[in-house]
């Protein structure tokens, strides 16, 4: 697979995106994640944090990752993992889908839209977890599907970057 010199991970709470920075890392690719918070912060060791649910927060960040002379810009890899966290956060009724769906989609939506904005030439993987059935035989039953996570990933999809 292609390698890009710079990444943007969107890390999960599972530590799966930990891992994935620990393997790029050594691989001598610069890793800068970004996790979830309330508040937008950044750190000096290219950590960031910001709201989800703030279009702002996501033109922030990439507005101080933004290329200077002395980081020419080239091509990103972006794997946007919060997904996976928000499939423990299932609605327990069909009542709580819809808006459950809305809120997995928005951040996705407004990193998307930040993206565009910046006009950074970026390749970006959204992470879902039960969004598609997995079956390894005939003899194992299908997963149960998540439908919010169903709906970001024909989002996903649908974006071409």
């Amino acid at each position: 697979p292609q390698l890009f010199k710079q990444w943007r991970l969107f890390s999960d709470r599972t530590g799966a995106g930990t891992r994935l920075a620990e393997q790029l890392t050594r691989l001598g690719q610069e890793v800068i994640t970004v996790q979830k918070a309330a508040a937008y912060t950044a750190s000096a060791d290219r950590h960031f944090t910001l709201d989800p649910q703030q279009p702002t927060h996501f033109a922030q960040l990439l507005h101080a990752l933004q290329p200077t002379d002395e980081t020419p810009s080239s091509p990103i890899g972006i794997v946007y993992g919060w997904p996976v966290d928000e499939s423990a956060e299932q609605p327990s009724t069909l009542d709580g889908l819809p808006q459950a769906t809305l809120a997995a989609s928005t951040s996705v939506l407004h990193l998307v839209q930040a993206l565009a904005a910046a006009n950074q030439p970026c390749k970006l993987w959204v992470i879902t977890r039960g969004a598609q059935p997995v079956v390894d035989s005939a003899l194992q039953p299908p997963t149960l599907l998540s439908l919010q996570q169903s709906a970001l990933w024909g989002m996903g999809r649908g974006i071409d970057l």
